[in-house]
């Protein structure tokens, strides 16, 4: 399948002898001005990202995680909806500062239209620097997503990421997850996608077990120690 083109629009100059006619023919020309604006504001707020999940292994508890924890993400996308032709292509991410960024490990999605691949660009990389560091579609052997289209499937994607929380007690352990069309990251020319909500993960590190002294009596006494 090609990314469709749309053909564009001139006004051709007509003789207008009568003001009934005048009137007639600018009516009609606001009517389809009006139905094109409509149509391309309809285009950009309806959503690309229809339904996806955002998952963790270990599972939160009760929204925390144990200080020092490594935890494995997967993040699916269920539906894709290609408005305006736009085909999946950049899954950016984003993390809070209770993760240890160091202990990134990452594991991409498989190409669903089998023309390109998936890879996951740091902030180091062009894509990256200019975007975000996250998983984007290559379909060019360039290496550069900026300049090719997306994955052309409607769902289906899966990908993980682990990360290791810093020792720190009451960290911020949010992940967060932001979508783009081939409009927005890609080569692609229609407007889309930029209205999707973001897949956000809330949680917080604790730190339940403290290692310490573990007698009343003394002053470094620690109430939260193990031993």
């Amino acid at each position: 399948m090609i990314h469709s083109t749309l053909k564009s629009c001139q006004a051709v100059a007509l003789p207008i002898e009568k003001m009934g006619t005048s009137k007639m023919i600018l009516s009609t020309l606001i009517f389809i001005a009006t139905f094109l604006i409509s149509g391309m504001a309809l285009a950009q707020s309806e959503p690309c990202l229809v339904d996806y999940a955002l998952t963790s292994s270990p599972a939160d508890n009760a929204g925390t995680f144990e200080a020092g924890e490594t935890v494995t993400f997967t993040f699916e996308v269920i539906e894709w909806n290609q408005t305006s032709s736009n085909w999946f292509h950049g899954a950016i991410l984003s993390f809070g500062d209770g993760w240890d960024a160091s202990s990134l490990t990452t594991t991409p999605a498989a190409s669903c239209d089998a023309v390109g691949t998936w890879g996951y660009y740091d902030a180091s990389t062009s894509i990256g620097s200019t975007f975000g560091a996250g998983f984007y579609y290559e379909a060019n052997g360039d290496d550069d997503p900026q300049n090719n289209f997306g994955d052309n499937c409607l769902g289906g994607w899966v990908f993980e990421f682990s990360l290791t929380a810093l020792s720190d007690c009451d960290a911020d352990l949010s992940v967060l997850v932001n979508t783009t069309g081939d409009y927005e990251t890609g080569g692609w020319s229609s407007v889309a996608c930029e209205a999707d909500v973001d897949a956000n993960f809330t949680a917080t590190s604790v730190c339940s077990s403290v290692p310490g002294c573990i007698d009343q009596s003394a002053c470094n006494f620690d109430s939260l120690a193990t031993e």
